[in-house]
């Protein structure tokens, strides 16, 4: 089963980049990027399904500040899309994609800042071509 799931993330490609960077100069101690959310993370998701079947595709928009300790605070999603790839008419897949983005980017850290920032970041999700 993990290397199905394994060769399952091989066709998804992410990519996450700054949106808004309201912040100047702001250094990454520690922010490693979201990945597709994993089944138990999205078990909600699955009744009548399998984990193999879901292709859903988007991004996420998150905002947060980072304080002068370069820690986050106030992380918010402000604009998301989770469009899945596959015919799944009954699924509502609403805040599948967030499952993975929120608790990953509430850990980042960042170099320590004169003040407090806003900063928004994206994150994307699509299948690759090559699926």
């Amino acid at each position: 089963m993990k290397k199905l799931i394994t060769l399952y993330f091989a066709f998804f490609s992410a990519i996450t980049t700054a949106q808004e960077m309201k912040c100047e100069g702001l250094k990454e101690i520690s922010a490693p990027n979201p990945t597709y959310p994993l089944p138990e993370q999205v078990r909600e998701y699955l009744p009548g399904t399998s984990y193999m079947h879901i292709f859903v595709e988007g991004y996420v928009v998150v905002e947060f500040t980072v304080e002068k300790s370069g820690h986050i605070n106030d992380l918010k999603v402000v604009e998301s899309e989770n469009k899945p790839n596959r015919d799944k008419a009954k699924i509502s897949f609403d805040w599948f994609l967030e499952k993975s983005v929120v608790p990953v980017v509430s850990k980042w850290q960042f170099e320590p800042l004169v003040q407090p920032c806003t900063h928004r970041q994206k994150s994307s999700y699509f299948l690759s071509p090559n699926e």
